[in-house]
């Protein structure tokens, strides 16, 4: 069984893996970090849902989006886009773990920090504002699960279990 991997937008865009000791470190000087669990269900096969979580702007209402949550393929690609052109791609390995790339705007890397607290540790993209979209399969023509210009939302939680 996975851990659950979280990326949200806690005024910057933040990337956590819920267990001790995760350790995506390359993520600083490489800019591609791989979860330590797989996503799998008990027979090994994969399995990963996806959740978007938001609140409205307005009331701070939370919805998820799509409703129940998005049943990932192995090889499906998740596309989150923040405020500044900040990107984190994430696809599955052929071991069924999370890779997460990130990519900035042209001229503009990530600035990606560690932070620590006992024995979890969150990535942060330092420069990277609020969530502003999240795409399952990005092409041209392909909607968002989430688009801020859709749903308004003070904080957005991006949940892969």
């Amino acid at each position: 069984m996975s851990s659950p991997v979280i990326i949200d937008d806690g005024g910057s865009t933040r990337i956590k893996q819920l267990k001790d000791n995760a350790n995506m470190d390359s993520l600083l000087d490489q800019l591609q970090g791989t979860a330590s669990d797989p996503f799998e269900n008990a027979a090994h096969a994969f399995a990963c849902v996806m959740k978007v979580r938001i609140h409205d702007d307005q009331t701070a209402n939370q919805q998820i989006l799509p409703p129940g949550g998005a049943n990932l393929n192995a090889g499906d690609t998740v596309a989150i886009v923040s405020a500044n052109g900040q990107v984190a791609t994430l696809t599955f390995n052929g071991a069924h773990r999370m890779v997460i790339t990130l990519s900035g705007a042209a001229g503009v890397p990530p600035a990606v920090e560690a932070r620590q607290e006992g024995l979890r540790r969150c990535y942060h993209v330092a420069n990277a504002g609020p969530i502003q979209t999240v795409t399952i399969n990005p092409a041209p023509g392909v909607v968002p699960v989430f688009d801020v210009a859709v749903h308004p939302s003070i904080y957005t939680m991006v949940h892969f279990i």
